[in-house]
């Protein structure tokens, strides 16, 4: 129950269609997005391990539009 009541916080904070950018994987973030709707999600690689990769395909899976970002780029994607 609590990662449904962080996911709704967090979704209030943003209005469908907006940019969203995560940093690595999370169930409660992915249910924030799931409820948000954003219009775009930037997902950063998440190195070393990489599990920004495969969170990006998860998303995409769901239909959203996604583009993975280099961790050093994180700064140039949201500027």
């Amino acid at each position: 129950h609590a990662e449904m009541s962080i996911a709704r916080r967090a979704a209030s904070l943003a209005a469908a269609g907006a940019v969203v950018m995560t940093h690595s994987a999370s169930d409660t973030v992915l249910a924030a997005i799931e409820l948000i709707q954003p219009g775009l999600v930037l997902a950063t690689e998440s190195l070393p391990l990489g599990e920004g990769v495969p969170f990006a395909a998860r998303l995409a899976d769901q239909g959203l539009r996604v583009e993975v970002v280099p961790d050093a780029a994180m700064r140039k994607a949201v500027s």
